[in-house]
């Protein structure tokens, strides 16, 4: 009896340890992920977050859209290295390349080029919430970043995740209604005529 509890024990700690490896197999499975999602921005000094919704739409091999809904109006368009935000009620875009300062955004990407999160983060930790796992990872190049999470269901949705600075600002993103697809998404953003243009 000693012995099965034992080997029990055992291989539940080993498929545990590997749920990063089976979530990479699983999006190198799929061409798009749709999920709406609810951000909280904490500032360092203020008591309370900023609170956005939205909805976020990735198709590889290179596009992500954040379509923001709440409190404002606001696109992120990436395709490639280029981002494009534009900002329908104030009639705004903003052109730019995709830089460091746009964490999230790069995290998405590397998940619209199949390349490894292991490229970026190397993995800290692991726990078990429920039945959830929580993973915690630490940059490799981000010297501007302390650490990065991901709570992920059995059936590796990613829920939620949470970044921090090293200023003690922190972003997190849950996500809801999360899917996968094998068929690729076809995502533009259409900019009326009459938009201000500015490149950075």
């Amino acid at each position: 009896m000693k012995k099965f509890i034992f080997l029990s024990l055992f291989v539940f700690s080993f498929s545990y340890a590997d749920i990063l490896d089976k979530l990479e197999k699983k999006l190198s499975q799929i061409s798009s992920i749709t999920a709406q999602f609810k951000q909280q921005t904490f500032m360092e000094g203020l008591d309370q977050p900023d609170e956005y919704e939205g909805k976020l739409f990735i198709s590889k091999p290179d596009t992500v859209k954040l379509e923001y809904s709440k409190p404002v109006k606001q696109i992120y368009f990436l395709k490639g290295n280029e981002l494009i935000v534009y900002s329908p009620e104030e009639k705004q875009a903003v052109k730019t390349k995709l830089s460091d300062q746009f964490i999230m955004l790069k995290i998405f990407k590397t998940i619209a080029s199949g390349k490894s999160l292991k490229s970026l983060f190397k993995l800290e930790k692991n726990e078990k919430k429920g039945t959830d796992t929580l993973l915690v990872l630490v940059p490799k190049d981000q010297k501007d970043i302390k650490k990065f999470t991901m709570l992920i269901s059995d059936e590796l949705n990613i829920k939620k995740m949470t970044i921090w600075d090293k200023e003690g600002n922190k972003i997190a993103i849950e996500f809801y209604d999360f899917e996968y697809s094998k068929n690729p998404l076809n995502l533009y953003i259409k900019i009326p005529e009459d938009t201000e243009w500015m490149e950075y």
